[in-house]
């Protein structure tokens, strides 16, 4: 019993060295420029990388603990699930899943450069790419929005984004992925006709419309954002990102003074709010609603039940 006891101590809380290198630099994360540009190269030919012949109690020791590790995140422990992925990693490197979990992991704990390392370990170790490919995109879009290394990191996600979209089976978020990218790079043009083409994927998502409604509305072009947004509410009247895009869109046209202005900041309170009525867990709608309010709290009550525009 007692050399049990050791052994799952030994499993549950590793010693240093025990395991792979990108798994025991998750700390650090320096070295993401480069690698995204590793990442880039790896869209041409994937492999898969650690393969070989396995005991197949590692094997299944590695399927479970990735099973309770998602479960563990869905739970909200983040300690319990990193055990659990990096042991299924530890049993089995060659399961990308393991990297994509710690990679998930990351996300959440707001450390893109780490979470970049992870989803390229995932990428590269399996024999589908595709959906890690969207992972490591997204990671490197998100760094790149406030990187002194923009236009790199903006520059490797597109080419991940350009190879997911121009398979066979192109998907909504690789089209979505591949519009931001070029927003990113400030090619609105580019950026719009993607999203277009996500929208002629599927006529009903409002997805492409709010992310065309954005680009509108960065270009000053706030009546067709708001024609979009409009076409949006009609198809999703109590989506929380439609109105949280209503409400971004209004926001931008109250620059000024003047009563459009006052309007535009009224109709964007009320969209908020109803957005955190839909979703309350919205961090970021909390903060403007409480910036709104501030100057003006009477001024804009009677705005709320008026969410057409």
């Amino acid at each position: 019993m007692a050399g049990m006891s050791e052994r799952s101590n030994r499993e549950v809380h590793p010693a240093p060295g025990t395991l792979p290198e990108r798994v025991r630099r998750s700390a650090r994360g320096r070295r993401v420029v480069v690698g995204v540009i590793v990442a880039a190269g790896l869209v041409g030919g994937c492999r898969r990388g650690d393969v070989g012949a396995f005991d197949p109690v590692h094997d299944r020791v590695a399927e479970q603990s990735i099973s309770r590790g998602w479960d563990r995140l869905g739970e909200g422990d983040l300690d319990g699930a990193t055990r659990n992925f990096e042991r299924a990693i530890r049993h089995d490197p060659s399961n990308p899943e393991g990297y994509a979990g710690l990679g998930r992991i990351a996300e959440r704990q707001g450390r893109w450069p780490q979470a970049i390392d992870y989803y390229q370990d995932a990428f590269r170790r399996s024999r589908e790419p595709g959906g890690y490919a969207l992972l490591l995109g997204k990671a490197l879009r998100t760094l790149a929005a406030t990187s002194i290394h923009r236009a790199r990191l903006a520059a490797a996600a597109l080419r991940i984004h350009e190879h997911a979209s121009l398979s066979a089976n192109a998907s909504m978020e690789a089209l979505l992925g591949l519009g931001d990218c070029h927003q990113l790079l400030g090619d609105n043009s580019a950026a719009l006709a993607v999203f277009e083409q996500a929208r002629q994927l599927d006529p009903y998502s409002v997805e492409p419309l709010l992310a065309m409604a954005r680009t509108w509305a960065a270009m000053g072009r706030h009546a067709d954002a708001m024609d979009a947004c409009g076409t949006a509410l009609r198809l999703a009247p109590e989506d929380a990102a439609v109105h949280h895009t209503m409400a971004d869109v209004n926001l931008s046209r109250a620059s000024g003074d003047g009563p459009g202005s006052a309007m535009a900041r009224q109709r964007a309170l009320a969209h908020y709010r109803k957005s955190l009525r839909i979703n309350p867990a919205q961090l970021d709608v909390r903060r403007r609603i409480a910036d709104l309010e501030a100057p003006t709290p009477r001024a804009v009550t009677a705005a709320d039940d008026s969410l057409d525009y």
